[in-house]
């Protein structure tokens, strides 16, 4: 069963004071997991950055088990649309299977937001992404666009390429996807 069972927890989130909160939680079993945050405004920017730290206690025989995860992000918007965010994760893999390596990957997007129209464009790389799997890596990339045509509805179209290389497989495994939707908020 690859979902664990529910275990009890106690949580503590700080008060926000100027800006920036600490949470932090202990589990049943010895785990832990703490975080921080900090949204500012300065100028005409604004900006939301976050890391993230799980520990998860070893007592599992099973190979290929997280261990430990790191996750952080940073986002910053200007007054005049522009807009740039970028995340980073991390994993510890205890008792790797042979070739198996640390999970890692990153993201980058940049945006522009101009009266009812918005355009962006993302990167993101990811090694190890599947722990089964020995040495393989997910690139992905993609632009998109959005238009509010009235106060409740939005149009949005995206194309996003992604390319999945695994060393088992003779060749990478591109997928491009169009996308078209439309939001309604009632």
């Amino acid at each position: 069963d690859p979902t664990p069972p529910r275990t009890d927890a106690i949580r503590y989130n700080t008060p926000t004071w100027k800006g920036a909160n600490l949470a932090t939680s202990i589990q049943q079993g010895g785990g832990m997991d703490t975080s921080l945050r900090h949204q500012g405004a300065f100028g005409k920017y604004k900006s939301d950055v976050g890391v993230g730290y799980r520990w998860v206690n070893g007592n599992s025989s099973r190979p290929n088990q997280v261990g430990e995860a790191l996750v952080s992000s940073a986002s910053i918007k200007h007054a005049w649309g522009f807009s740039l965010s970028g995340a980073y994760t991390w994993q510890h893999v205890q008792s790797p299977s042979a070739g198996v390596r640390n999970p890692f990957g990153t993201y980058l997007k940049v945006g522009y937001t101009w009266g009812d129209y918005g355009i962006a464009a993302d990167w993101n790389h990811h090694e190890q992404s599947v722990l089964t799997s020995t040495g393989n890596t997910l690139d992905a990339y993609g632009l998109g666009a959005e238009w509010q045509l009235a106060d409740s509805v939005t149009l949005a179209a995206t194309y996003k390429r992604m390319e999945l290389d695994i060393t088992t497989l003779p060749e990478t495994l591109p997928i491009d996807l169009y996308l078209l939707g439309m939001g309604v908020q009632f």
